[in-house]
């Protein structure tokens, strides 16, 4: 597999756990690489300034800059940015306003 078709992951949580998990479950694909991870909504916009993952996987919920607002800044930037949103939490508005916001 050559590095372009490798798919260039971000991923963003505040819970050490859950961030160290993801990136460990994504460093086992073949065919995927985590490039940055960030602890806070501020990390996770700067990180994807820096290296335009294909993919950020984000947490709603997020100290400094929550999950709504990474997305917006994200596509102010590209519009075509793919952002999956990962929560524990349910609450109609939050997902609906980060559908809104483009996730």
């Amino acid at each position: 597999m050559t590095t372009s078709d490798t798919i260039r992951v971000l991923i963003a949580d505040d819970h050490v756990t859950v961030l160290e998990g993801l990136a460990a479950i994504i460093g086992r694909q073949a065919d995927m690489q985590v490039v940055a991870e960030a602890e806070n909504g501020h990390e996770a916009l700067e990180h994807w300034l820096v290296y335009r993952p294909d993919v950020t996987l984000l947490d709603l919920r997020m100290p400094l800059l929550n999950g709504v607002g990474v997305i917006e800044a994200i596509h102010q930037q590209d519009s075509a940015a793919r952002v999956i949103v990962l929560t524990t939490f349910d609450t109609d508005n939050e997902i609906y306003q980060a559908i809104k916001a483009g996730a």
